[in-house]
């Protein structure tokens, strides 16, 4: 439902929401690309503009009733800073003018941390992304080919065909390093519906195609819906351009590393079971020490031989082989959020409930930064969420009637 059946192409928010609202000749909107937002200009403790440098010149615009901030769990959170709102000391050291003390920008980072392990498909080269990803197949050549299969062309289709909430059983949770498995009495196993590990599968090798076959692969990713560890992200001076300290967190607390361990083991078992598993892509997979009985090599084997999976046993080498290969190679899913979250002020807060920076005025922030903890699913929609219940409590707060139907176009929508 999200492929365009006249041009086989997937659908996007530029086209059915912004470009519709661009080409609507009563909006008033204007998009400015090649610009770098610097900070908000302040009153006081009134946000009334933004500097931002276009090319090499430095601007400003001025706002009449209200700054909105939405520059994403990296962008937002160093805005602020360089704008005075942040943490006293930080702001101190870089002689920025503090406006509103808030020691929680640009903490409580997080992100869902994976890793997709391949293996050898019998798939056709239609049935996989790997193609593209190689570049054997070149996009003039992939655009040549969408009249073939507008349902599912090559550039219609991210390759995620599927996607699972899984929890262990009680037996597997008993099993768990004690780090894990206190974590697991206290919020997983009371609640039957919260998933300890997401799982997706990929009709692809994502990794360096260089030296390989052309063959075709299918990769499965299992990755933490609700990790423990948190990062943080801080300007390190007033210059927009230069980068920012950032520390992604990963595998701060224990319990994340192991239950990516566990989720390894749970994603062999149903790659074992599909019937396009032709053995691993070896470079995707922890090396495990010789003699292993959980090598794929014997695993393989023994299962052809038995004519079913058997059951795969490791030792303490083993887990620490595959715990030795994450923290190596673990990975973003690009589910970034929390470095400006929506909670109490004394608690670390940056927003509260209708989206206002604490200690200043007319200043929201409308992106995945407020959120103040990570959500089991593709953050994609979360982000949409956010976006249309922000709409709401900024029309309410101008004073302007909104409502959004499902299935409104981009001129309704600009109405705000």
């Amino acid at each position: 439902m999200y492929i365009d059946q006249e041009t086989g192409l997937r659908q996007d928010v530029p086209h059915r929401i912004l470009y519709p609202i661009l080409d609507a000749k009563d909006t008033g909107l204007r998009v400015m690309t090649e610009s770098r937002v610097d900070r908000i200009i302040f009153d006081g403790h009134k946000a009334v503009g933004v500097k931002y440098r276009h090319g090499t010149q430095d601007k400003e615009i001025r706002a009449r009733r209200l700054v909105v901030l939405a520059s994403g769990a990296f962008g937002t959170p160093q805005i602020l800073e360089r704008s005075g709102v942040g943490d006293k000391e930080l702001l101190g050291r870089l002689v920025i003018p503090l406006i509103s003390n808030l020691p929680g920008v640009g903490t409580n980072y997080q992100d869902h941390n994976v890793f997709f392990y391949p293996y050898k498909s019998s798939a056709s080269a239609g049935e996989t992304l790997d193609g593209i990803v190689s570049g054997r197949l070149s996009l003039k050549e992939a655009l040549e080919k969408k009249n073939a299969a507008p349902r599912r062309h090559i550039l219609g289709w991210n390759g995620l065909d599927c996607v699972g909430k899984i929890r262990p059983t009680d037996e597997e949770a008993q099993t768990f390093p004690e780090c894990l498995k206190t974590l697991w009495e206290k919020d997983y196993r009371p609640r039957a519906e919260r998933p300890l590990m997401l799982m997706s599968s990929l009709a692809a090798y994502v990794g360096d195609h260089s030296g390989l076959a052309e063959s075709q692969y299918f990769s499965l990713g299992p990755y933490t819906p609700y990790p423990y560890s948190r990062g943080s992200v801080h300007i390190t001076d007033r210059n927009p351009l230069t980068p920012p300290e950032f520390d992604c967190g990963y595998f701060g607390n224990p319990a994340d590393l192991e239950k990516l361990v566990w989720g390894y083991k749970k994603q062999r078992e149903i790659a074992r079971r599909m019937a396009h598993y032709r053995g691993p892509l070896q470079a995707g997979h922890p090396l495990f020490p010789a003699g292993s009985k959980a090598g794929f090599d014997v695993i393989d084997k023994a299962s052809k031989e038995q004519g079913h999976p058997v059951p795969i046993t490791y030792s303490e080498e083993d887990e620490d082989a595959i715990r030795s290969f994450l923290r190596n190679n673990v990975s973003t899913a690009w589910h970034s959020m929390g470095t400006c979250a929506m909670k109490p002020r004394e608690q670390g807060g940056v927003v509260d409930g209708d989206l206002n920076v604490y200690g200043v005025e007319r200043l929201k922030i409308v992106d995945l930064s407020i959120c103040p903890s990570n959500v089991s699913a593709n953050t994609y929609s979360t982000a949409l969420a956010v976006g249309e219940k922000a709409a709401s409590i900024i029309a309410t707060t101008l004073g302007i009637p909104y409502s959004l139907k499902p299935g409104s176009s981009g001129p309704e929508m600009a109405r705000l």
